[in-house]
């Protein structure tokens, strides 16, 4: 379902997805809610107060969890990147990008990107990697179709040229809901800090 954004009260007819463009004039502080119409029905939600200083809005509708039943879901959002995270293993380790091609929005930068990435790949000496640890940290609802999740992930590089090493990331995943295709899909990858370390 869409949601509409009400502004101090009053219908913006805008969807929260465009109001992400927004900038608000410095200082500002308004308060929002969204009303989501599922079905026929329209439910509001909590109003909340943000301001310009605020990155990402979140909106609660306690008593009809259920209108929300086709936006981003936590778990599903998690089982989403345990498995792009086993595919990418895999998609790195043969050099086959079409493994994970569908985790991503065709033809984004991010795709284009990863495709790169396992490309360059055919000019490594004998390699390998090994995927480890998948740890989610942080989820955040951005908007019905969107959210980010915050995760801690560690894997070993195995390297006839360069040797061994273990990398220890913090990332962050913007997934998107693609209501056309009925499926999740991978916006951007964030890697916010990394160690490396020498084996």
């Amino acid at each position: 379902p869409s949601a509409t954004l009400f502004i101090d009260g009053k219908d913006t007819e805008m969807e929260i997805s465009d109001f992400l463009n927004v900038s608000l004039p410095t200082g500002a502080s308004y308060e929002l809610s969204a009303q989501v119409v599922n079905g026929g029905d329209k439910y509001m939600s909590e109003t909340i107060e943000v301001s310009d200083d605020d990155d990402v809005v979140s909106f609660t509708f306690e008593e009809h969890e259920d209108v929300l039943a086709t936006a981003i879901s936590e778990e599903v959002a998690i089982d989403f990147i345990e498995s792009f995270r086993v595919q990418f293993e895999q998609a790195v380790n043969t050099i086959n990008f079409d493994l994970i091609s569908d985790y991503f929005i065709e033809g984004s930068q991010q795709y284009k990107d990863y495709k790169q990435f396992i490309i360059d790949h055919k000019e490594f000496g004998a390699y390998h990697y090994n995927f480890s640890a998948n740890e989610y940290k942080d989820f955040t609802v951005v908007d019905l179709n969107k959210a980010i999740l915050t995760t801690f992930e560690t894997f070993v590089y195995e390297s006839s040229d360069d040797g061994n090493f273990l990398y220890e990331r913090e990332k962050e995943y913007t997934i998107v809901y693609n209501a056309g295709k009925q499926n999740y899909e991978i916006e951007t990858i964030n890697i916010l800090d990394t160690k490396k370390t020498k084996q």
